[in-house]
């Protein structure tokens, strides 16, 4: 054993200082990645904490962070987040931007059906009813009980006020 160790101690040496160096790059990148994350994390936090109580400066603010965050998980946070309160704000153009680059970028995200539902919300505020009531009614089947809820009720509504508008329909053209 000992002849082997004179005689191999210098593989051993560099074989030793190679696992440290990998070791001490691992830590240094986990690390970087770690201060690029807190960074990412901390400019959507901040939009929550800065006290702005404009909705439309707020969803405009998610709108900048899921653009400079683009690929980052905070950026899916960010566009879902923009999204409705683009809603909540009924600018119903920039609430569908926001739903319609959330589902470009995440395509399997977190929240494709909360997206898809904001989505059809847009269509039916925008006037189209029956591209609504399709989304809606494909989110029926949501594994996702609240969104499923959510889908059937305005589903719902939005098939009550149609029937007003197809009975009239109908009362002007009795032929049709």
């Amino acid at each position: 054993g000992a002849e082997w160790f004179d005689q191999n101690k210098g593989k051993l040496f560099n074989g030793a200082l190679l696992i440290i160096a990998a070791v001490v790059g691992w830590q240094l990148i986990s690390k970087s990645q770690s201060h690029s994350r807190v960074a990412s994390e901390s400019a959507l936090f901040d939009i929550q904490t800065v006290g702005v109580t404009n909705l439309s400066e707020v969803a405009a603010a998610y709108d900048k962070v899921g653009m400079e965050q683009a690929g980052k998980p905070v950026a899916e946070r960010a566009l879902i987040l923009s999204g409705k309160t683009w809603l909540e704000v009924s600018d119903y153009d920039k609430a569908q931007a926001a739903f319609d680059n959330y589902l470009a970028e995440f395509e399997n995200g977190h929240w494709v059906a909360e997206a898809k539902l904001g989505q059809a919300i847009c269509k039916e505020a925008k006037g189209d009813t029956s591209g609504a009531i399709s989304t809606y009614q494909s989110l029926t089947n949501s594994n996702d009980k609240v969104i499923q809820s959510r889908a059937t009720a305005l589903l719902e509504a939005a098939q009550t006020m149609l029937e007003p508008l197809i009975r009239h329909l109908h009362a002007d053209n009795p032929g049709h």
